[in-house]
């Protein structure tokens, strides 16, 4: 079981913001965050929604807000919510998203990173850049370097 959180020992947090067509957060995507969740990689701090509907109006769900059935599942995720993420934060990240869309804003402690982070505290190191490569841009340049090793070998 992980401790709870709270005190000055949090390991190095992300905030992520997934929008979805319509309301459509559903599938495998609940299941597939508590495999990561269960694993012990990540924690999730906090998640909530945010819809935009057409005429721009915006709506900011949180799980005890949600269907009973989502609700409970989400917190099975994540426990009952820290609160981290404010209703300001949550309709600032609006901006972000299009009309006719929701979208899960989830806050994740990255527990994998838990002894590197301390260690780099304790060494007074700073983090002077972490940019996440979209997958699309990834794949492409690995695509690229594959062609560049095969036209070298020819």
């Amino acid at each position: 079981m992980l401790p709870p959180v709270s005190g000055s020992h949090l390991s190095p947090l992300e905030l992520v913001l997934i929008a979805f067509e319509g309301d459509a957060f559903e599938g495998d995507i609940l299941g597939a965050l508590g495999e990561l969740a269960g694993s012990g990689m990540v924690r999730i701090v906090d998640l909530a929604f945010v819809s935009k509907l057409a005429d721009g109006t915006v709506t900011v769900l949180e799980a005890q807000e949600l269907s009973k059935e989502l609700g409970e599942a989400i917190r099975a995720l994540a426990g009952e919510p820290v609160g981290l993420l404010s209703e300001g934060d949550l309709m600032e990240m609006a901006d972000d998203i299009d009309p006719g869309q929701t979208a899960a804003s989830i806050l994740v402690e990255h527990l994998w990173l838990d002894r590197f982070a301390t260690a780099l505290r304790k060494a007074n190191g700073q983090l002077l850049l972490a940019e996440r490569i979209p997958h699309d841009v990834a794949v492409e340049a690995r695509a690229a370097l594959i062609e560049a090793g095969k036209a070298a070998r020819s």
